[in-house]
């Protein structure tokens, strides 16, 4: 580059606006975590639908069945998250601020989900009101679905991720209100 180039108006207007396009261009990347939450809502709806049908006895298994397809279905997601996530990394398109900031939330709503199950599970063990507490979960989860969707549409800037948001937390309390009714499930 020469002297003259540096100081060429035309030049440094181009270099600014090809600067300015490739940060509009990041912040408008397409979210990279679509496949997972598609994968987890299929595997964790498939579970549910099974735990409601078994607790309305319209399948001739035993409660050890719940337990069994919801250990399945995490095991499941595990293997689908960890090869979705390796192919997030491999992809240059996820490598910005709003995917990384996005995945971060989902990954912390993702521990506090874990969290909520062992607490309850262990509160429900202490109180010996295991069943109770676990009629919980549901409801928790889609407090935790809530906040990262309403999070992640904060940091996106995309107005019909608040409308999910505000699902989630409509769907917790309606699933608060049927706690312990054979149905909580089938609405989960």
């Amino acid at each position: 580059m020469t002297q003259d180039e540096t100081h060429d108006p035309n030049t440094l207007y181009g270099d600014i606006a090809y600067i300015k396009a490739l940060a509009q261009a990041g912040f408008s990347a397409p979210l990279q975590n679509g496949m997972i939450l598609v994968a987890a809502g299929l595997i964790f709806g498939t579970a549910s639908v099974v735990h409601w049908a078994i607790i309305n006895k319209l399948v001739g298994l035993g409660p050890t069945a719940i337990a069994i397809s919801w250990l399945a279905s995490a095991v499941v997601f595990g293997l689908v998250m960890f090869f979705q996530i390796r192919s997030i990394h491999q992809n240059p398109m996820a490598q910005n601020h709003t995917n990384q900031a996005s995945g971060s939330v989902w990954t912390a709503a993702g521990y506090g989900i874990f969290s909520l199950f062992v607490v309850l599970i262990l509160a429900g063990a202490r109180l010996n009101m295991t069943e109770v507490l676990m009629n919980l979960i549901a409801p928790g989860v889609m407090l935790f679905y809530g906040i990262a969707w309403s999070s992640s549409a904060m940091i996106c800037r995309k107005g019909w991720m608040h409308g999910v948001a505000i699902g989630c937390f409509a769907t917790a309390a309606l699933l608060g209100w049927f706690i312990q009714d054979p149905n909580q499930m089938l609405i989960y």
